[in-house]
């Protein structure tokens, strides 16, 4: 449970189907900064290395004692072990997909999680590119498309950071890890930084954290560069924000920009089909993610064209439409219903 879109998206969840009667226990293997915010009951299970099998066996005895209608699995680790322990209890699964087919590069642990997959007996994917990508595995399976819920209500009541020496201030805020394009951004914030008095804030860690960092220090942006690691409080970060750049490579259905479109805050966005399937050209800036210079423009058209900057982030924020926690547990209490039968 650190923090992350997808363990956010449970925080959200849990509650939404408890205001529905659905009696929800979650199952985590790693304590984290979400644990306390989990307002339900929550069950740890302890892996002994890496490849330990024990923590299927750890689920069977947990699932023989709580005896659920359903379970509901989320990332890899918990698909394999979860779906296994489901479909040896003959207990209905639901899967979830929180990305897309790229996100699965052909190792040993990603085939085993496909021919697990296989047996659920729903896969609710957030996007429909993810979607497609469990039509093309597992056919036979009932697939279910839920875009990710928006705290709406809790975006508003955020109060903006106060701190006037960032100035115009440009802001990331996700994983540090490759897709994310993050070299490739710092390359382009160089010339935005040099001729604006402008900041860049980076909210996030990841395995790459420290190769991101060195590589700002190597391009002289020390100075105008701050990274938080994680943060509880990344809404008011997003309200403090002049623009909120996202040039991944590929995307399912992205937290991070959809709570910035929800916030009010202009996009620069790479050219993907997860960003597209949400937002049209009227709601964001879409740029070259391979292109330093694309971005670089980008950036700089959102800084100084402020109306038609807010101009699109309101035509983004009417663009991520009605997504709030009950709207979103409804659709997974429907798809419950349908596994059970």
């Amino acid at each position: 449970m650190h923090i992350g879109g997808t363990e956010g998206q449970i925080v959200r969840l849990a509650p939404g189907l408890k205001r529905h009667g659905v009696d929800v226990h979650v199952v985590t293997a790693l304590p984290g900064d979400y644990d306390s915010l989990l307002a339900t009951e929550v069950h740890r299970i302890r892996s002994l290395f890496k490849y330990d099998a024990s923590p299927l066996l750890q689920l069977i005895a947990l699932c023989r004692r709580l005896r659920p209608d359903v379970i509901h699995t989320f990332l890899t680790q918990m698909d394999i072990f979860g779906g296994t322990a489901a479909s040896l209890l003959r207990i209905p699964w639901v899967l979830s997909e929180r990305s897309v087919s790229s996100a699965y590069p052909p190792t040993p642990r990603h085939r085993v999680r496909e021919i697990v997959g296989r047996r659920a007996d729903a896969i609710v994917a957030n996007s429909a590119d993810g979607a497609d990508y469990w039509r093309a595995v597992a056919p036979a399976v009932r697939i279910r498309v839920i875009p990710n819920s928006v705290p709406q209500n809790a975006i508003d009541a955020a109060e903006p950071v106060d701190d006037p020496r960032l100035g115009e201030m440009i802001l990331y805020v996700g994983r540090f890890s490759a897709e994310k394009n993050l070299f490739v951004l710092l390359e382009a914030l160089e010339p935005v930084l040099r001729h604006r008095n402008a900041s860049a804030v980076f909210a996030g860690d990841g395995v790459l954290r420290s190769d991101v960092e060195r590589k700002a220090r190597e391009l002289g942006l020390s100075e105008r560069t701050r990274f938080l690691g994680n943060v509880t409080d990344v809404w008011s970060w997003l309200k403090r924000a002049s623009v909120v750049v996202a040039v991944s490579t590929f995307e399912g259905n992205p937290n991070a920009v959809l709570e910035a479109a929800a916030a009010g805050i202009p996009l620069v966005l790479s050219d993907i089909p997860g960003h597209r399937a949400v937002f049209n050209e009227d709601a964001a800036w879409y740029v070259d993610g391979g292109s330093p210079h694309s971005i670089s423009s980008g950036i700089d058209h959102v800084l100084q064209n402020r109306s038609e900057a807010a101009a699109r982030a309101l035509c983004a924020r009417q663009a991520i439409g009605s997504r709030s926690e009950d709207e979103v547990a409804a659709q997974y209490e429907q798809v419950y219903r349908e596994v059970i039968g």
